[in-house]
């Protein structure tokens, strides 16, 4: 979707790389969000937008947001009886955004872990920033004090290399003594500095 690509390009970078071509031809966001994972690609970006839910059911719709639907890993609170209608994405004025994940192999990988982040730019001053990650917990979650580190800054390289260091500790305050804390609070260093190159180069472009 040009509409996509023009305002919320983190979101074709994450469904650019889920699973295989047939999965991606046949596969939903509401699939993806129904299913609950912890490593889904496209739930981050959806939760960075602050997705918001349209449920249907015969006894009439209600709207929820994505981080309140999820409820653990491969757990939802959508009744039997549920649908998922729509998606509201809400990305802000003046924003650049951009997804990266790692995995295990360049096709058909799940996500080891990944992130994406979103700036509202008046000219080098971020006004507004939001940072989510994936494979870091039960589900998907905003990254607060990711975000607080970036909002008022002057965006600039210093500015990300700083980011990325906080980012590396806090993944491994969030993963404490679990196995894969020491690979992944080193891992998510690369994943985020792809993240943020990817929202340079649309600032520039």
């Amino acid at each position: 979707s040009k509409l996509i690509k023009r305002r919320i390009p983190a979101l074709a970078d994450a469904c650019s790389v889920v699973g295989s071509p047939q999965i991606r031809s046949q596969g939903t966001l509401g699939g993806n969000i129904a299913n609950a994972s912890p490593a889904a690609d496209s739930v981050p970006v959806m939760v960075l937008l602050d997705g918001k839910l349209t449920i249907a059911s015969v006894r009439g719709t209600r709207e929820i947001l994505i981080t309140e639907l999820l409820t653990g890993p491969g757990k939802n609170n959508l009744a039997a009886d549920e649908l998922i209608t729509e998606i509201i994405l809400t990305p802000f004025k003046n924003s650049v955004n951009g997804f990266h994940k790692l995995g295990r192999r360049n096709a058909l990988a799940i996500s080891r872990i990944s992130g994406c982040l979103e700036v509202a730019l008046n000219a080098d001053k971020i006004t507004t920033a939001r940072v989510a990650l994936g494979s870091v917990g039960p589900n998907p979650f905003r990254a607060a004090p990711l975000e607080e580190l970036l909002t008022g800054r002057q965006f600039s390289q210093e500015l990300a290399e700083e980011f990325i260091a906080k980012t590396c500790s806090y993944v491994g305050e969030r993963l404490g003594a679990r196995a894969s804390a020491i690979y992944k609070k080193e891992a998510i260093a690369g994943v985020m500095r792809s993240a943020w190159q990817k929202v340079a180069e649309r600032r520039s472009g």
